[in-house]
């Protein structure tokens, strides 16, 4: 049975072309190695039109049945990915292919590499087929809605044996060149099937590779050789122009660098695209106006959206920066709109959102600030410019250390607000015994200041959440939609 699945896989690499017909014997003996397997006999049947999914199934299924891996979706991935890297060519095999090809035409260049990425098994072709994908039309055009599925979901067995592993800072991200033909571990993918090819963008080097979950067509990732975080500024736009000047027939995109709003990983500087229209190439212009030799299109979508069109990338270039820094500048005081300010993030300034609030402190009675459980300068920005330290508390095992620290951090808060109260709340609060026995310990040995009112433990705040609804708005007549209205009116009262 092993003999007949390495057989099949061996011919399917060559029929891809991953290996030559002269490595056969060599992929064979890779192969044999991975499995601890001393013995092997040539299959009398001759394959051809191997499906990878229904070979490696055999050979995942054989690995298990030998004890070599557990029977879990999170081991087999990572095992048939070193089967996969038996076959595949060395990383400066493929750079001098894709750079062959790329004389011929950038086109062919990514072709190779794409097929290569999905001949690989790097992109799962039977996992992207999963992918739910449709069109509705709307006020903005047709769009698209798609549901990813070519990323599996992770088996509570892999989950807990995820939190136990050793933590390690190799490779530092999922997006940094160390990455490939790294082995991988129960909690960071395997990566032996990966390839990169080195670009140079704006004179500084970069790397590009396909995502391996293929969110639209050929789908790739731009990334800086170097680990640092993603910032958007003048440089963006020069990056993403050098390298659609390149790959003319690739798009290039960012996300924003803001954690709310980016997504991705944003502590790897990186860039998207690959070889597909959005819907928003498509949305209708509502105005266009001409700057210099600039074509300016603002564009009937739901966010601002403008779009910019020149023969002269560096005019491109200089408008693009100049909307963004009026973007990041903006205020409106008739909306009471308050621009930011890095500077004074990079001062660790601690006064500067009570400075802020200042301006319209008397058009508004209460001003909600929600923070991080961390005492960083964010946070400090706002418990200097806060009247109540509000501290919700779930009853378990930590919930007396994490009061203690918050009790130290309001005494030394204290110095600098002297009027700053603190008050603390029950959250989660279920009728069960050991909560009761944790609540009665906690409240008996110490002064903390609860308030009486307490948010109850129900599924229907978890549904709010993931419906993004107020329960006030989701189950307005609810138990616990009352506790939030009674807490309020508490905390109104003092």
């Amino acid at each position: 049975m092993l003999s007949e699945s390495i057989a099949k896989l061996v011919q399917y690499g060559v029929e891809t072309e991953l290996i030559p017909e002269c490595e056969r014997n060599y992929t064979t003996n890779l192969l044999l190695d991975v499995f601890k397997e001393d013995e092997y006999t040539e299959p009398e049947e001759e394959y051809s039109n191997i499906n990878l999914e229904e070979v490696l199934k055999e050979l995942l299924d054989e690995a298990v049945e030998r004890g070599l891996i557990q029977d879990s979706v999170v081991y087999r991935d990572l095992f048939d990915t070193r089967l996969m890297n038996c076959l595949m060519p060395r990383p400066a095999q493929v750079q001098n292919t894709f750079w062959e090809k790329y004389k011929e035409s950038p086109e062919e260049a990514t072709d190779y590499f794409y097929k290569l990425s999905q001949d690989s098994n790097y992109i799962r072709r039977y996992r992207v087929k999963k992918d739910q994908k449709w069109t509705v039309d709307s006020e903005y055009g047709t769009i698209d809605i798609t549901i990813n599925l070519s990323k599996p979901e992770k088996d509570p067995k892999a989950i807990a044996a995820a939190k136990l592993a050793k933590s390690s800072s190799y490779p530092k991200c999922l997006l940094c060149p160390e990455n490939e033909g790294y082995a991988g571990r129960i909690n960071h993918p395997a990566r032996e099937n990966h390839r990169i090819i080195p670009i140079t963008i704006n004179d500084s080097p970069w790397g590009f590779q396909y995502s391996p979950y293929v969110y639209y067509n050929e789908h790739c990732i731009i990334f800086n050789r170097e680990h640092k975080p993603m910032v958007v500024n003048k440089e963006t736009f020069e990056h993403l122009l050098s390298f659609v000047e390149q790959f003319p027939h690739y798009l290039l995109g960012s996300n924003a660098d803001l954690p709310i709003v980016g997504g991705s990983i944003l502590s790897h500087d990186h860039y998207q695209g690959g070889n597909y229209e959005f819907p928003m190439d498509g949305a209708k212009v509502f105005k266009t106006i001409t700057y210099r030799d600039i074509q300016i299109d603002f564009l009937q979508w739901p966010l601002s959206t403008v779009r910019l069109i020149s023969k002269n990338k560096e005019h491109i270039i200089h408008l693009s920066e100049h909307i963004l820094n009026k973007w990041i500048n903006y205020s409106n005081e008739d909306i009471d709109i308050i621009k930011g300010s890095v500077k004074t993030l990079e001062q660790k300034s601690p006064w500067s959102l009570k400075e802020a609030l200042g301006y319209i402190k008397k058009e508004y009675d209460v001003c909600l600030i929600d923070t991080r459980p961390v005492f960083d300068v964010l946070t400090k920005n706002a418990l200097y410019a806060a009247d109540v330290l509000l501290t919700p508390v779930k009853f378990d095992n930590f919930c007396r250390d994490n009061l203690t620290m918050v009790e130290d951090a309001y005494h030394e808060l204290k110095e600098k607000n002297p009027e700053l109260e603190w008050k603390v709340f029950a959250n989660m609060v279920a009728n069960v015994k050991a909560q009761k026995v944790s609540s009665a310990d906690l409240l008996g040995k110490h002064d903390y200041p609860f308030m009486q009112s307490c948010i109850s433990r129900t599924a229907i705040v978890d549904n709010a959440l993931s419906l993004y609804k107020p329960v006030a708005k989701h189950r307005g007549g609810s138990n616990v939609a009352q506790d939030f209205v009674d807490l309020v009116d508490e905390l109104l009262e003092d």
